[in-house]
């Protein structure tokens, strides 16, 4: 993970996503710019700049919702690469924001 370039990326894409009064439509214009950035070339990188985006311009609800469902995916994607995780003890989110296919969508337009 590089820290600078997800501010870069989180930079423009808070500019991009001020405007939209969703969560889903503050992600959705973030992850529009973050999508193939011309200074990030990781993935990874160009979501969490966007995710970063539009937690720092959240209300505590939808930072709360950004929050739960990275944690999830996170543990998820430990689980897959081999790590043990304890998922009874992860708390999932009531109202899944749907970041994964929010993203895909994005990087298919």
């Amino acid at each position: 993970m590089n820290s600078a370039v997800i501010a870069i990326v989180a930079a423009e894409c808070r500019a991009a996503a001020e405007k939209e009064t969703t969560l889903e439509g503050r992600l959705k214009a973030a992850f529009s710019v973050a999508r193939d950035h011309w200074m990030a070339t990781d993935e990874n990188d160009q979501l969490n700049g966007a995710v970063v985006a539009i937690h720092g311009i959240s209300n505590d609800e939808d930072k709360r919702r950004l929050e739960l469902e990275m944690k999830s995916l996170r543990a998820l994607n430990a689980a897959m690469s081999g790590v043990p995780v304890d998922f009874e003890g992860l708390e999932l989110p009531e109202k899944p924001i749907g970041i994964v296919a929010l993203w895909k969508a994005a990087k298919a337009a």
